[in-house]
């Protein structure tokens, strides 16, 4: 069975990062409410700070269900465990393997892959994963037929829309 995990680094940022920055939105939150007392010009700042800890907390909170810290992978199913202040473990076999999204299934691989089961779990994986590439290659050569056609199909679908936007700049 092989073993991925995230780097240190990369599971304390994933982890806790929110926090610092969240406690400091607040404090200007604060100010910014303290500052509307005097004068009402800080009232859309403080709205976008509002908005700003909202996004914030939401993707981190989504990031702490969806995102496990370890991941075992076999011949047969994938072994999630360690998510944040779970202790579920999600085993997921590759005949069950509904859709892979997300990242460089489309378009943008600075952004996590989700991968889809036939049982609605989601488990999201970001590419700071240590040997992400090996990972990649191990799913997708197990998944089932179907599923690495349509990822096939939309990767080509992805790669003929950016040739077509290439072209029409090229023309102008």
């Amino acid at each position: 069975m092989r073993k991925f995990k995230y780097p240190i680094t990369a599971q304390f940022i994933y982890r806790f990062a929110n926090i610092p920055v969240t406690l400091l939105l607040v404090v200007h939150l604060l100010l910014l409410i303290w500052g509307m007392t005097y004068d009402w010009k800080y009232a859309l700042p403080a709205l976008l700070n509002i908005i700003i800890i909202y996004v914030l907390n939401r993707f981190y909170f989504k990031m702490y269900k969806l995102f496990p810290y370890k991941i075992q992978v076999n011949s047969e199913k994938m072994i999630f465990s360690d998510f944040f202040f779970q202790k579920k473990v999600v085993t997921m076999n590759y005949k069950d393997i509904a859709d892979i999204r997300g990242g460089i299934f489309s378009g943008k691989p600075a952004k996590p892959i989700y991968i889809l089961d036939k049982n609605n779990n989601i488990i999201g994986i970001n590419q700071h994963l240590k040997d992400f590439n090996a990972f990649l290659t191990i799913l997708l050569s197990h998944i089932p037929k179907e599923s690495y056609l349509k990822v096939l199909k939309d990767i080509e679908e992805l790669k003929d829309k950016r040739l077509a936007h290439i072209f029409k700049k090229k023309q102008k």
